[in-house]
């Protein structure tokens, strides 16, 4: 249990077989990574007051997904008091288990590849704020995805977010699975996508409109 309104910073990795439970102050990993589960036996469970803004992570965290039954992980991250939490529901149980590790980076993810065509709307800028990583080893599924997008600056339209796609900062942005509706406000916006099959890589937020033209 952590309860530090100070907050604690990891001087090395730490795994947590059984509950982590976040009551106040906020973890802060360092270089290091925060697990929760060790196997599907014992996949660890999350317990965080939703409507605190305290109980987050900033840094590597990772949570074991079982391959048993579909289920649904939230990882609460945060970065300069910001909350970047994203949350997998697996629409099945995972065809391999293993660990999904995942951190928010606070860099400008750039533009490359962009404009990009997602439905019937033109994807064309970033929110410059970040981006997030993920990694997995020899883990695979089909979920949908949901993101905390608060105040990310950069975009004039928070009606149209869309959550991009690439495998690195080398790759230019994509789409991964398809776009589903969130929550629509500057200070409580949630971007999600259903069906993505992708374990590694790393997703951003894009702003769109609904000019289908793609100029090339």
């Amino acid at each position: 249990s952590i309860e530090n309104p100070s907050g604690i910073i990891l001087s090395n990795s730490v795994t947590v077989t059984n509950a982590l439970e976040l009551v106040s102050g906020n973890i802060n990993t360092g270089t290091d990574t925060l697990k929760l589960g060790v196997n599907n036996s014992n996949v660890g469970s999350l317990i965080r007051n939703p409507n605190s803004s305290s109980g987050t992570i900033t840094g590597w965290f990772a949570r074991w997904i079982s391959s048993l039954a579909p289920s649904a992980y939230l990882y609460p991250l945060s970065y300069s008091g910001r909350y970047r939490a994203v949350n997998l529901a697996f629409t099945k149980a995972a065809e391999n288990a293993g660990y999904i590790l995942l951190h928010y980076s606070p860099l400008d993810p750039g533009k490359n590849g962009l404009p990009i065509s997602d439905d019937d709307y033109r994807v064309f800028d970033t929110g410059r704020d970040g981006y997030w990583m993920m990694q997995s080893a020899n883990m695979s599924g089909t979920y949908n995805i949901e993101v905390s997008a608060d105040d990310f600056s950069g975009l004039g339209n928070y009606t149209n977010l869309r959550l991009l796609y690439r495998e690195s900062v080398f790759d230019s942005w994509t789409t991964s699975g398809k776009h589903s509706s969130g929550v629509i406000s500057q200070s409580g916006h949630v971007v999600c996508r259903t069906d993505v099959t992708n374990t590694s890589g790393q997703f951003g937020i894009g702003e769109a409109d609904n000019e289908q033209t793609i100029e090339t």
